[in-house]
């Protein structure tokens, strides 16, 4: 579903000498358009005591397909999204020390995306993403986690304008198992 905050009209607009039509700056914007998303995970624990075997790995894969063009008349390409991720345990016992390092690496690929059937210069895409993380986890209070992503270049089409990527990101987590369970669930 996407948000308000949206580009009205194409940012490749130009005027006769080149320039852009409209000056415009790049934030977190949704691109408009309701999409679907078709995903399928598959992740195993495995209980061995070895630092060095995982104690949970598995992959996930996203199809992610616009239902139709924003108001704007911009229409995203299809995105397909596959992720796999490895938790080793630490075996720590110290309570401020790491109980898990978490070790991701994410494939993205984006098709062509249209501004009024007219082909958005930058749409295509492909990204490769590692990612490192650790995990601090207590019965009582839940569970934290802060990871590093990186990505130096990411691949676009050669007719992209000004093409080079490179980014970090860093997200905190936090985690709380509430014991609650849904009355009329109860009995299951």
């Amino acid at each position: 579903i996407p948000s308000n905050s949206v580009l009205t009209e194409s940012p490749f607009l130009e005027n006769e000498d080149g320039s852009a039509l409209n000056e415009h700056r790049h934030f977190s914007l949704s691109d408009g358009c309701y999409k679907t998303n078709f995903e399928a995970q598959i992740y195993f624990k495995n209980n061995s005591k070895k630092i060095y075997i995982p104690s949970f790995y598995g992959l996930t894969a996203n199809y992610i397909k616009p239902l139709r063009e924003s108001d704007y008349g911009y229409l995203p390409g299809d995105a397909y999204i596959g992720i796999a991720s490895i938790l080793f345990p630490s075996k720590l016992k110290q309570i401020w020390a790491p109980k898990g390092m978490s070790l991701g690496l994410a494939y993205i690929k984006t098709e062509k995306a249209f501004w009024n059937d007219e082909e958005a210069p930058n749409s295509e895409s492909q990204m490769l993403i590692p990612a490192i993380g650790m995990i601090w986890s207590h019965k009582d209070y839940g569970s934290f986690s802060l990871n590093l992503k990186y990505n130096d270049k990411a691949n676009f089409s050669e007719s992209s304008i000004n093409n080079e990527v490179s980014m970090f990101e860093l997200s905190i987590g936090y985690r709380k198992t509430l014991n609650y369970t849904i009355p009329f669930l109860d009995d299951y």
